[in-house]
């Protein structure tokens, strides 16, 4: 179950909720039914996501209101809307409720006539007026009638300008423009040198470079495919299954030619000794070849990534990561070896113990930064690495067959957006004025606007290759689209290296691929949605987040996501979705997460709300040991967590169903006593108050604890809380903890 970098809480970082602030007014004036004065009144919390709400003429808006009682009273709440402007309707959905919190769903319409304002839109709730106590709420938001917009995005190898007639798009930079309701708009497409106009798709159709589209019409935006006309090719590799100790397996290598027809040589690098990785053959002609893999019983059980690079005359040079993963010998000795190699130095474990069944925990010494260790039947390690100015401890238990699988998959430090201590500095090229321009490294990330300039520095980069992803965003809340994006593969730059320039429209962006998410079982929670990336590199911070609710075509509650597109997916590429739903007092929620090669379209269904934990104190010296007790629930069946913070220090224990010998009626999960482990009192929590997240899971449990990520794999998960979770969509991931 997963972990990022915390700053205070690495699962509250992780966990993306969106914080509601709630707003209250109270009204007065009203009197009881018999006229004896003023009636008691008695607030309500109210609150509306988006904000401002922008409604464009001929179209229909969402937004979501939730509101929470600050009684027990079941009296029915009735909803209202002031302040609409000429042509414009609100219709809530439901109009009256009787919980004690909640969301309603307020729709937005305006006629193609209604005039262009900006108004304050006043939602009011309210209990029967003529009652002896009177429940009423009120929050006021700005309401923005604007005209329709045309969009325009650009995809394919290559680059070139979209304008429109009239004007307003110069795409370039603008993308999308406001034009009358009804009025027709010319768009153009001009290709720039070395690159040809390949046609129309999405809101326009044809080859020809003009076409014609009518504001108002909902086609959605207009793609316009520019492809390059310069030499070049693109390079993709399958990753081997995983290959034994003193056995074999093959990889296949895919090329993909744009305008260049010569040879094209393959090199290996990277492979460590006893491992041999051969391109067959080493001079390519066509357009694929096979990397022959042979391990010798020697190397050690784990996960090597191998670069193979491309060259050929007259064309830049490519280069593509393989994970080699090297399973035990059949009836081998039982090791499992746990490497942390490919961390960033920063994240290399200070400490590291294993436990075999119940017995003792024992602390090992790292060879080349990884530990080997042979459990019994069951068992489980324990590690702990340093954490800002604290420290973070981690406890994993399963079955040996478990930790073996665990320990082939792509390593503890893939799991999660990795950050470390290099700084790096750079430009960014048309940068929209308006929506949000994201840039990451690994889990280093930070925001670039085009108010700032356009130059920029990225802290925190961690070691060794990672990608680059830049992404480009407008609007907000529901209507966030995700316009353009940057992969930019195997970079490694050094501390205060220059990054060559991020240019949005450039020749490496490309338009994302749009999904819609449908949600059943959402229950009246709010929802939201997080996306990272995962190559043979690592995973980058996520690169989208956005907050439901989005209304599809079949009017079913969910969200809408982006991907890279299929065409520049290499093998051991990973979407990781991460959808929620939330309770209103931000204490609970529920979880599906997935992975996935190719992104496709999904329908959800979130589990039931978790089952109250009980956490009471073991012993408090040398350090406290607490114990969590979570009633079992089968749609929960696979595994359990519990995270504590305290201070600086944090703590997580976690297991499988299978270290139980199947879910038990009871999931127990104590904080170890590690005691004859030399664990260092320092790096754990001691007596006072502490924070702490329980979490259970059914579904493909491994690949969310770090074995070989699985195409398709998807996990349903359950948590509470002893406190409010805070979720920043675009600065946390949203995983399970790791």
């Amino acid at each position: 179950m997963a972990a990022t970098n915390r700053g205070g809480s690495r699962i509250r970082q992780a966990l993306l909720f969106s914080s509601v602030v709630f707003g209250t007014t109270c009204g007065g004036g009203a009197t009881d039914a018999g006229g004896n004065g003023p009636a008691e009144l008695i607030p309500i919390n109210v609150s509306i996501l988006p904000n401002p709400i922008v409604a464009r003429q001929g179209f229909t808006v969402n937004a979501t209101v939730t509101f929470a009682r600050t009684t027990a009273s079941t009296a029915p709440l009735t909803f209202t809307a002031k302040g609409l402007s000429a042509g414009l309707t609100a219709t809530f959905n439901p109009a009256t409720v009787t919980t004690a919190s909640g969301t309603v769903q307020l729709a937005i319409g305006a006629t193609p006539t209604a005039p262009i304002a900006t108004d304050t839109l006043i939602v009011s709730v309210l209990s029967d007026p003529n009652a002896a106590k009177v429940e009423s709420g009120t929050t006021a938001i700005n309401l923005i009638v604007s005209q329709p917009q045309v969009s325009v995005s650009k995809t394919g190898t290559g680059s070139g300008t979209v304008t429109s007639s009239p004007a307003g798009i110069n795409c370039g930079s603008t993308c999308s423009a406001n034009f009358p309701s009804g009025s027709t708009v010319t768009l153009t497409a001009a290709p720039a040198q070395g690159s040809a106009f390949a046609g129309w798709s999405g809101g326009c159709s044809g080859t020809s470079t003009t076409c014609s589209v009518t504001a108002g019409n909902a086609t959605g935006p207009a793609f316009a495919t520019f492809n390059s006309t310069a030499a070049s090719i693109s390079l993709a590799v399958d990753p081997t299954t995983a290959v034994p100790q003193g056995g074999s397996g093959t990889a296949n290598v895919s090329l993909t030619r744009n305008n260049f027809t010569g040879a094209v040589s393959l090199a290996v690098t990277g492979a460590p000794a006893g491992l041999t990785v051969t391109p067959n053959p080493a001079s390519v002609t066509g357009t694929t070849a096979t990397l022959n893999v042979a391990a010798a019983l020697s190397v050690p059980a784990g996960n090597y990534p191998i670069t193979l690079t491309a060259t050929g005359t007259g064309i830049t040079q490519q280069t593509a990561t393989v994970a080699v993963q090297i399973s035990p010998a059949p009836g081998g000795n039982g090791n499992v070896v746990m490497s942390f190699a490919n961390c960033d130095p920063s994240a290399v474990p200070v400490w590291f113990a294993v436990q075999s069944g119940n017995g003792a925990w024992t602390r090992l010494a790292a060879t080349n930064n990884a530990y080997t260790f042979t459990p019994g039947a069951t068992g489980g390690y324990a590690y702990v690495t340093p954490d800002g100015p604290g420290f973070r401890t981690q406890v994993v238990f399963g079955t040996a067959s478990e930790l073996a699988t665990i320990a082939t998959g792509p390593g503890p430090c893939f799991s999660d957006a990795q950050i470390g201590t290099k700084r790096v500095n750079g430009t960014a090229s048309h940068v929209a004025p308006l929506g949000r321009t994201t840039l990451s490294i690994g889990g280093a990330q930070a925001p670039l606007a085009q108010s700032t300039g356009p130059s920029y520095s990225l802290f925190n980069v961690p070691a060794g290759k990672h990608e680059l992803v830049a992404v480009q965003a407008i609007g907000s809340g529901t209507d966030s689209i995700l316009q353009r994006m940057i992969l930019r593969r195997n970079v490694n730059y050094a501390n205060n290296a220059t990054v060559p320039d991020v240019d949005m429209i450039g020749a490496e962006s490309f338009v994302p691929t749009f999904h819609p998410v449908g949600f059943t079982n959402l229950a009246g929670d709010q929802s939201a949605i997080s996306i990272s990336f995962v190559t043979a590199n690592g995973q980058t911070a996520p690169y989208y987040g956005g907050i439901g609710r989005f209304f599809n075509a079949t009017n079913q509650d969910g969200v809408q996501s982006f991907g890279v597109p299929d065409t520049l997916i290499q093998a051991g590429d990973f979407h990781i979705t991460s959808e929620f739903a939330y309770a209103p007092d931000g204490k609970s929620g529920r979880l599906v997460e997935s992975m996935f090669h190719k992104l496709p379209d999904q329908t959800i269904t979130f589990g039931p709300t978790l089952a109250t934990p009980t956490v009471t104190a073991l012993g408090s010296s040398p350090y406290l040991r607490l114990r969590t007790q979570l009633p079992s629930q089968s749609a929960y069946n696979g595994g359990v967590s519990a995270e504590y913070d305290q201070g600086n220090n944090s703590l997580e224990v976690r297991a499988t169903a299978a270290y139980y010998g199947g879910a038990p009626a009871t999931w127990i999960l104590d904080v170890p006593d590690f005691a004859g482990g030399n664990y260092d009192s320092t790096w754990g929590l001691h007596s006072g108050t502490v924070s702490w997240l329980v979490l259970a899971a059914r579904g493909d449990i491994l690949p969310f604890f770090g074995a070989p990520m699985v195409d398709g794999a998807q996990i349903v998960v359950g948590l509470t809380s002893n406190g409010s979770a805070s979720f920043n969509l675009l600065g946390g991931r949203a995983r399970l903890p790791h």
